[in-house]
């Protein structure tokens, strides 16, 4: 995955596999209640980004769409049950922007580090 995170928009090595630890450790919350994900409390900056997980999945779909087939595919692999169970345990937002991919259209609240 390193060549692909040297593709997709400038990434750092291991941005990839932090995106998904970002999702697993998210989606890792015992019970069945809803999850609300956090806005980055400095999106802009590459090192934090990705403490939103809404932002950590928009990367590994980045880096999916520029992965060759057969890393595509692994990859894939990966990310079908971690957006299983993120649809599953947030909740759609109505009033969120329609134009934005499907996982950015879950209610959120607050930020991360406030």
């Amino acid at each position: 995955m390193n060549r692909a995170e040297a593709d997709v928009l400038h990434l750092r090595p291991g941005s990839v596999d932090r995106a998904l630890r970002r999702c697993e450790g998210f989606l890792a919350a015992p019970g069945q209640s809803p999850l609300y994900p956090t806005e980055a409390y400095c999106a802009s900056c590459p090192g934090c980004a990705l403490d939103d997980v809404r932002e950590a999945m928009s990367l590994l779909a980045q880096t999916l769409a520029a992965l060759p087939p057969r890393p595509r595919s692994e990859l894939a692999r990966l990310l079908a049950p971690l957006r299983r169970r993120y649809l599953a345990r947030t909740l759609p937002d109505p009033f969120a922007d329609r134009t934005l991919p499907w996982w950015h259209r879950r209610l959120a609240h607050g930020v991360e580090g406030w």
